[in-house]
């Protein structure tokens, strides 16, 4: 199995899982449906009342794409 990482944030985890950075506090926000600058990334949270968050990383390159899709909060802040 290999010796256990340990991963000061959840930035450096996602990094070294995926790696590219993924803005995970402005995820969070936008699974809310609430607009959140990420350096780099451009979120498209019309889809997000339906179940569906697109996001997509422009600068730096390569690109990057998240594409989710979720059962959405019957709490949604409109």
């Amino acid at each position: 199995m290999g010796d256990p990482k340990v991963f000061a944030t959840l930035d450096e985890l996602t990094e070294a899982m995926t790696g590219t950075r993924l803005p995970v506090a402005a995820l969070f926000a936008w699974l809310d449906g609430q607009p959140q600058t990420a350096d780099g990334w451009l979120a498209d949270l019309e889809q997000v009342p339906a179940g569906r968050l697109n996001a997509r990383r422009v600068t730096p390159p390569p690109l990057a794409e998240i594409r989710l899709v979720f059962e959405p909060s019957k709490q949604l802040t409109p």
